[in-house]
């Protein structure tokens, strides 16, 4: 149950930040992982384990869209690694505690 509700949550936070980053980058044809829906779903995955370089985001000819695309991608490490990876462990944290308090010693 509790894997179920992360699951699903992190695929809304993970469809918010694939939704925003990949309007950012299809004006700008510069970077082969972003803009395109499918590859900026890999690079947003990949990037949840540590496997992506962060200079991907960058564009020095556009500052502006480089700023926004820097600040999501920031936000959106933070988020994953932090704010989630916390969560899961309080969720499965409290499951446990239930199943203990249940138990019969």
């Amino acid at each position: 149950d509790d894997m179920i509700r992360f699951m699903f949550i992190l695929m809304i936070i993970l469809t918010a930040f694939l939704c925003g980053l990949n309007n950012i980058y299809v004006p700008y044809q510069e970077s082969e992982k972003l803009g395109n829906f499918n590859e900026t779903f890999q690079f947003l995955f990949w990037t949840m384990f540590g496997m992506e370089e962060h200079t991907v985001v960058d564009m020095p000819q556009f500052l502006v869209p480089e700023f926004v695309g820097r600040a999501m991608y920031g936000i959106f490490t933070i988020v994953m690694v932090i704010v989630l990876l916390n969560m899961l462990i309080a969720m499965i944290t409290n499951s446990f505690q239930k199943i203990e308090d249940d138990a019969d010693v």
